[in-house]
C-alpha cells in the first residue's frame, strides 16, 4: 500500500497573516486534490491543511501526484499572466 501525504507550507504563518488567502489556497487545494483522487478511484482523508489518500497499489497514488503537480504549475501560471481561461 501507497501512502500520499499534501500539506500547505508554512501555512500557520500564512493564517496569520492573510487567513482569506490561506482560506483562497486550502479550496484550491482541496479542488485539485479532489478532482486527481476521484480520477484516480481512491480513498481520501482531510484533516487540517492536509489531505491523506491510500490505494491499493502505488500506480494510482503516483497518478494522483503528477495530475496535483501539473494542476498546480498550471494554476500559478495563469494567475501570473492573469489569464483566466
Amino acid at each position: 500500500m501507497t501512502f500520499l501525504f499534501t500539506d500547505v507550507e508554512g501555512s500557520t504563518r500564512r493564517w496569520e497573516a492573510d487567513a482569506d488567502g490561506v482560506r483562497a489556497a486550502l479550496a484550491t487545494h482541496d479542488e485539485v486534490l479532489r478532482s486527481a483522487i476521484e480520477a484516480a478511484a481512491s480513498r481520501t482523508a482531510r484533516r487540517g491543511d492536509s489531505f491523506r489518500n491510500h490505494c491499493a497499489r502505488h500506480f494510482p497514488v503516483q497518478q494522483v501526484a503528477r495530475a496535483t503537480y501539473r494542476a498546480i504549475v498550471e494554476r500559478r501560471a495563469l494567475r501570473r499572466t492573469g489569464s483566466t481561461s
